[in-house]
């Protein structure tokens, strides 16, 4: 019976958590299971290989316009290769040595930029969300049931991206005072 080649992991992590996915990333590399594809930021597809020390960083550019060509030369020259990429998250790794693993942010303010770049996204549903409770609110005596379960979906929805938004401005700052990890 051969190994199985080709395997999809659904796992869930917090975008202010990113560091916790990159060790995750790391391990499974450990493992001979090496990150080939992501779909909907849940579904990690990993193709087995030699197990390798791997380190892996994470970038967000969302729907920002970059030079896709230029984006990605500077990474390579930087020593790192594209693993996925999905929804805007760039999944980069390299062969990682004894001793601390590198980084793909050099300073402060790009560590920064990328979590405001995180926070405007989150603060986008989240407003959409409190704007699509209140036409909920409007409409109650329609719906019946089906509204219950809409408002508190809506309501579960916009309390997490809340929760985001002030773990990615407690990151920022943590950043900002050089207390942040790898700040």
């Amino acid at each position: 019976m051969s190994e199985k080649k080709e395997k999809t992991i659904f796992h869930f992590f917090w975008t202010w958590n990113d560091e916790k996915e990159e060790r995750w990333l790391s391990r499974l590399a450990k493992e001979g299971w090496h990150l080939e594809g992501i779909r909907a930021v849940l579904f990690y597809t990993f193709m087995k290989g030699e197990p390798a020390e791997m380190a892996y960083r994470l970038d967000y550019t969302g729907s920002e316009k970059i030079d896709r060509k230029e984006y990605l030369g500077i990474f390579k020259d930087a020593g790192w290769e594209l693993a996925a990429e999905s929804s805007g998250w760039h999944y980069f790794r390299t062969r990682a040595e004894a001793g601390p693993a590198p980084e793909i942010f050099t300073d402060k303010s790009s560590r920064i930029a990328r979590d405001r770049r995180i926070l405007r996204f989150l603060s986008v549903f989240f407003f959409f969300g409190l704007w699509n409770i209140g036409n909920l609110l409007r409409s109650r005596s329609r719906y019946g049931w089906i509204w219950d379960l809409a408002v508190v979906l809506q309501l579960s929805l916009s309390i997490l991206m809340g929760y985001g938004i002030v773990r990615l401005l407690i990151n920022i700052n943590r950043i900002r005072k050089g207390r942040g990890a790898r700040s």
